[in-house]
């Protein structure tokens, strides 16, 4: 193999940024997460309400099994 493709450098390695918002019942709820997977940790930040905690344990429950299979 004699031929060379130069191509722009990828995204930092093993950071791959995540965002999530659950959809609000009304609209004065609303419901923020945040999830930021760095090679095999999350860094999360939620402001919820009972709803949104549902939501972000089925949420956990998922981000879980990604980090098992890294």
């Amino acid at each position: 193999m004699n031929e060379l493709n130069v191509v722009p450098a990828p995204a930092r390695a093993g950071m791959t940024a995540l965002k999530a918002a659950t959809t609000a019942a009304s609209d004065c709820d609303s419901n923020d997460i945040s999830v930021l997977l760095a090679a095999n940790r999350l860094q999360i930040t939620a402001d919820v309400d009972m709803a949104g905690l549902e939501k972000l344990e089925q949420m956990l429950a998922k981000y879980k099994e990604i980090l098992k299979l890294l």
